[in-house]
């Protein structure tokens, strides 16, 4: 038999250092109350936008695309 047991929560994490990331947790919460199609085209928008500043990061992810599908062309692997 397992003895787990969640972790508590510790009043170290109210400290401001931590401010980005509540505010980070409040705006997924809150994005997660947008009917679908708005999280859908926000998302959408916030991947383009992340495509055009990420290049490096694009270039890995096209990289791995091509290792894992050999067989599938450089076009149809990548969607943009």
């Amino acid at each position: 038999m397992s003895d787990f047991s969640p972790p508590k929560f510790q009043i170290g994490f109210l400290h401001p250092r931590y401010l980005h990331t509540w505010l980070g947790v409040g705006l997924m919460y809150l994005a997660s109350w947008l009917p679908y199609r708005i999280q859908f085209y926000a998302g959408r928008g916030l991947g383009r936008l992340m495509h055009m500043f990420m290049k490096r990061r694009v270039y890995i992810a096209d990289r791995n695309l091509a290792l894992c599908f050999p067989e599938m062309s450089l076009l149809r692997a990548k969607r943009w």
